[in-house]
């Protein structure tokens, strides 16, 4: 029996089709999939560990800055419009240097720790004191990881242990044994230097404060700020791009807008062992699906207690950082942002951020702009 050209092309192209049909039907049932109302579990986590894992999908060290592309760097700069900038580094959390402090043998370049209370969210101030005896030159002083200094992490910065409190196994970004990677000559790969040439890119903000009833309520009045330990899901970024007409896409730069600044200003500073509202760990898929290159918050990011004690006390800086290499942004003053976006009536913009490129470095503080 002879098939004719038309009859053998339909039954190729059916094969194909059956084919594809097949191979959607096995990626489905490949990758675990999470419902959305279903509580997450220490297990879920563990397995998410492998199914968001990047380690080896770039063969450089930028991590998810690899979505930020020419093209896209071209259509972030066209959002500018009114040509207004808006600086996203909170003024520095200092103290008054007291050159009659003895220093500390060990670290003689470094400043001393100051006899003053420190406030519960800023263990580390900063310190800035003046060369004598011309007063021409200074000097700057920081630890910036921490809950005080707006700063960018590195992709060396956070680790996670794949092993047991018994037998430890920290690795890096990239499945890098941390002891052999972070070093006290810096780290030897995924240092903040590899962010040389800055970070430009869209940037959209996410202001919670716009989502119903999840602002604090103090003697019967509603705050503009989210009360302490309130989680920011999935579902409440996919609900803010609803109600801010926005559409996260790849090589984004997310920020979410708790309020934090405004609240310290009003009822002044917290320790994280009060609560920090921020984004819950079920947002890793989002990142991930959306391919988001970096996460910002005016806070630590990670919403506190994070609820796995057990896994680690910071999971989405687990997975952000080490497991899907994005870079975070914490502390950014977020104030005069979200403010600015209500009053243009539109929470995109262009995002510019340019870290120290320091040599093995585990991250920067810095001054992110956004330009509207």
């Amino acid at each position: 029996m002879r098939f004719s050209k038309a009859l053998a092309r339909k039954t190729l192209f059916g094969l194909l089709a059956i084919a594809a049909a097949i191979g959607l039907m096995r990626d489905t049932v490949d990758r675990p999939v999470q419902a959305q109302d279903a509580p997450l579990t220490e297990a879920v986590l563990r397995q998410w560990l492998v199914t968001y894992r990047n380690w080896t999908r770039w063969d450089n060290q930028l991590g998810a800055a690899n979505f930020i592309t020419a093209r896209k760097r071209k259509e972030a700069a066209k959002l500018v419009k009114e040509g207004i900038a808006v600086g996203l580094a909170h003024p520095l959390l200092d103290v008054a240097f007291d050159p009659t402090l003895p220093f500390i043998p060990e670290f003689p370049s470094i400043a001393p720790m100051p006899t003053v209370p420190l406030d519960p969210d800023n263990g580390n101030p900063f310190f800035h004191w003046m060369n004598p005896t011309s007063f021409t030159s200074d000097r700057y002083n920081v630890s910036y990881h921490g809950t005080g200094h707006s700063h960018l992490d590195a992709l060396c910065h956070y680790t996670f242990n794949y092993g047991t409190a018994a037998a430890p196994d920290f690795r890096t970004f990239g499945g890098l044994v941390r002891s052999v990677n972070n070093t006290a000559q810096g780290c030897a790969k995924f240092g903040v230097e590899n962010l040389i040439n800055g970070v430009v890119t869209r940037g959209v903000l996410f202001d919670a404060t716009l989502l119903p009833g999840m602002r604090e309520v103090i003697n019967g009045v509603e705050q503009p700020w989210l009360a302490l330990g309130t989680r920011v899901t999935r579902r409440h970024l996919e609900e803010l791009e609803k109600i801010e007409h926005v559409k996260v896409e790849s090589g984004d730069v997310i920020l979410l807008y708790t309020g934090r600044w405004a609240r310290r200003a009003a009822l002044g500073p917290w320790g994280t062992a009060d609560g920090v509202a921020g984004y819950y760990v079920d947002v890793v898929p989002f990142i991930f699906e959306r391919e988001v290159s970096f996460i910002g918050h005016d806070m630590w990011n990670d919403v506190a207690p994070g609820g796995f004690p057990n896994f680690n006390n910071l999971p989405v800086h687990t997975f952000a950082i080490d497991v899907m290499g994005v870079d975070i942004f914490d502390n950014l003053d977020l104030e005069r942002l979200a403010a600015t976006a209500r009053d243009q009536k539109r929470y995109h913009f262009l995002f510019t951020a340019a870290p120290s490129p320091v040599t093995g470095g585990t991250g920067s503080p810095l001054n992110p702009i956004a330009t509207f």
